[in-house]
């Protein structure tokens, strides 16, 4: 599905380029050069444009962009048939092209700020099973990359302390193939210096192995990097956190066709304990309730990351949903947004957080 959906987008991205051109070429200043020089121009100023996205940010960021400018474009145009010719001496043409790009512009830079402003987010699931609350804090999404990203990440951790969790958990993507190994020992140096006296636990994601080998580190490299600083990489098991909770975390489902069902899973564990369970991607909801889950923490969609793309990716059944808190019989789910995310530096349809979930006695 994945393959027909990046070949659609590319060929939507092609689309995006001729048809802004073709709105661009009809600006006063360009129409007066002829049909064939406002064409040339008109590319030679969005591909100059995009090589420069491309450079600073990504090509991924740079079509995505344009992508938005074909829309802005579209409604601009339609609007341009309900309005006269002439405002004040001046094309309405030209005016509204102005006006495309600027809604695209501040569009996006709010789409930036939520991306890169992150959030603290707070959640509070009861549970007959226990008798002591515990803390956990759930970071995901990291999708490690830059410098900027290290640094951030470092500086979140300081005000992730203050939580005061007593349970650490990473539910996947840490890494992904654009990630440094210097990020990445960094980074998880500074996370075990989160400390929790219940321990800090990680879960694969679907970026996590990596996809293409093209980074200066390897799995092996990362889990050892993970354990030689006391993070505790869980795949299709459990572990007891106490006498009264059991942690386990699932193989993500599309990197690890071989994973267990959540049933032989459950069955590790003591059903008359609270069972809390990692799962990358939320697209089992249905299996892990009846197999008795208590408590289940993903990522991977980002929240959407984009309107409308969380909606589209849930009517295509990749995700049970996307985003936020949700109960199902005796079974609770959190889907975390994530600290980033893949190559797109933009959320529209969300922003970007870390979650806190305060695991409490029923009635308390």
């Amino acid at each position: 599905m994945w393959t027909s959906v990046l070949i659609l987008s590319l060929v939507f991205w092609i689309f995006s380029n001729y048809y802004v051109a073709s709105r661009i070429r009809m600006i006063s200043v360009l129409s007066r050069l002829g049909k064939r020089k406002s064409w040339i121009l008109a590319f030679t100023i969005l591909v100059l444009i995009q090589a420069l996205m491309t450079l600073t940010l990504n090509f991924v960021a740079a079509a995505v962009s344009f992508i938005h400018l074909c829309f802005s474009f579209t409604f601009f145009n339609i609007a341009e048939k309900f309005i006269s010719k002439k405002i004040k001496g001046k094309s309405v043409h030209d005016i509204l092209c102005l006006y495309a790009v600027l809604v695209t512009i501040v569009y996006l830079a709010y789409g930036w700020i939520q991306a890169h402003n992150i959030r603290e987010t707070r959640y509070t699931v009861e549970s007959e099973k226990i008798r002591k609350p515990v803390r956990i804090l759930q970071i995901s999404d990291t999708h490690l990359r830059t410098k900027y990203d290290t640094e951030r990440y470092i500086k979140e951790l300081e005000k992730m302390k203050k939580a005061g969790a007593d349970l650490v958990v990473i539910t996947g993507d840490y890494v992904d193939d654009e990630s440094k190994r210097t990020s990445m020992e960094k980074c998880t140096k500074a996370t075990a210096q989160l400390n929790p006296p219940l321990g800090i636990y990680f879960c694969y994601g679907n970026h996590d192995k990596g996809y293409y080998n093209n980074r200066d580190f390897t799995d092996k490299d990362l889990r050892e990097c993970l354990e030689e600083n006391g993070i505790k990489i869980l795949e299709d098991d459990m572990i007891p956190l106490n006498d009264e909770i059991i942690l386990a975390a699932r193989k993500d489902k599309h990197i690890s066709r071989e994973r267990i069902s959540s049933d032989k899973l459950m069955k590790k564990c003591n059903e008359s304990k609270a069972v809390i369970l990692l799962d990358h991607e939320p697209n089992d909801f249905e299996n892990e309730t009846q197999s008795g889950f208590d408590l289940i923490l993903s990522g991977h969609t980002h929240g959407g990351q984009m309107i409308p793309l969380g909606i589209l990716v849930k009517i295509l059944g990749e995700n049970d949903e996307i985003y936020g808190m949700h109960k199902i019989g005796k079974s609770t789910f959190i889907i975390n947004s994530g600290f980033s995310s893949w190559s797109i530096p933009y959320k529209t349809g969300t922003f970007s957080e870390y979650v806190i979930v305060d695991f409490i006695p029923s009635g308390k």
